[in-house]
């Protein structure tokens, strides 16, 4: 995978994390009742069908975007 860059909310470019997204993955499986939450396995699974998604964009995304694939 090619080092892909994000666009923060205050305007700040960074390198894509894909830890962050699977914790915020986590964070929002973890609100919803015990039935319905993701097991770790999907949510790296959904993590990794993000940055798929972002590296073929080839530009830099915002969160909000990201937010959005998610």
């Amino acid at each position: 995978m090619k080092q892909m860059k994000i666009i923060k909310r205050s305007g700040q470019e960074v390198a894509f994390d894909i830890t962050q997204i699977e914790n915020a993955i986590r964070k929002a499986s973890q609100a919803v009742d015990y039935k319905d939450a993701l097991s770790e396995g999907r949510i790296q699974l959904i993590a990794e069908e993000v940055a798929g998604v972002c590296e073929e964009r080839d530009r830099a995304m915002t969160v909000e975007e990201i937010q959005y694939v998610v």
